[in-house]
């Protein structure tokens, strides 16, 4: 199943029955391309927890370089922000055109607010991660990887405020009730309504947070 539904067939690989993204290696099998981009995610995460500090704020262009980061050396469009407008199971992101001007929004409104990250109790830090992480996917800046993107950003705070990352309950790839769930909470959160994300990142923090020797 492909990700996304693009009105234009020369984004596709070819041969891949225009299930995947024309990308450098040329991959066609949809499997194959899941675990190169599982091991790029790997490398660039390890990379970026390395390079910033729990002071650093994160900002548009830290966003970029990390879509970069990870998957340049697969796609020629990595870190830079889509040109077309993808849709799926019926609903379409916000135009192309207005891509930039939603990643500006996104850093004056919420990015130089809510980062370096600081956050009290689990509920707090829930209704932060659920304002961001709702906003980036609804502007989606990128023609791909946004969904992981998006929830590396969510570990990157959770870091910052001295919490283990959350604890997905689903993978990448695949479609389970739980992320069904996930999906339908980040569509709520499109329209303001960020109950539902909130509480998913709520279960998902306290989750990976169970060890009462993890620092608050």
């Amino acid at each position: 199943m492909k990700r996304y539904e693009i009105d234009d067939d020369a984004l596709y690989q070819p041969g891949s029955n225009n299930l995947l993204l024309r990308n450098r290696p040329g991959i066609t099998d949809p499997a194959v391309m899941d675990r190169t981009e599982l091991i790029h995610l790997v490398l660039a995460q390890q990379r970026w927890f390395r390079q910033l500090e729990p002071t650093s704020p994160i900002t548009a262009t830290i966003i970029r370089e990390m879509h970069r980061d990870w998957l340049g050396e697969i796609y020629d469009w990595a870190g830079d922000y889509r040109t077309v407008t993808p849709s799926r199971g019926g609903f379409r992101w916000p135009p192309a055109n207005k891509v930039a001007e939603g990643m500006e929004r996104l850093e004056s409104d919420l990015l130089d607010k809510l980062t370096p990250c600081r956050a009290g109790d689990v509920g707090d830090l829930a209704n932060k991660l659920a304002a961001v992480h709702g906003e980036l996917l609804f502007v989606h800046p990128f023609l791909d990887g946004n969904g992981r993107l998006a929830r590396w950003l969510a570990d990157i705070m959770a870091l910052q405020a001295g919490w283990a990352p959350p604890a997905y309950p689903f993978s990448s790839s695949g479609d389970t009730p739980e992320k069904s769930g996930y999906v339908s909470a980040v569509r709520q959160a499109y329209s303001g309504k960020t109950a539902a994300l909130e509480a998913f990142f709520r279960r998902a923090l306290i989750s990976s947070n169970a060890d009462p020797s993890v620092s608050r």
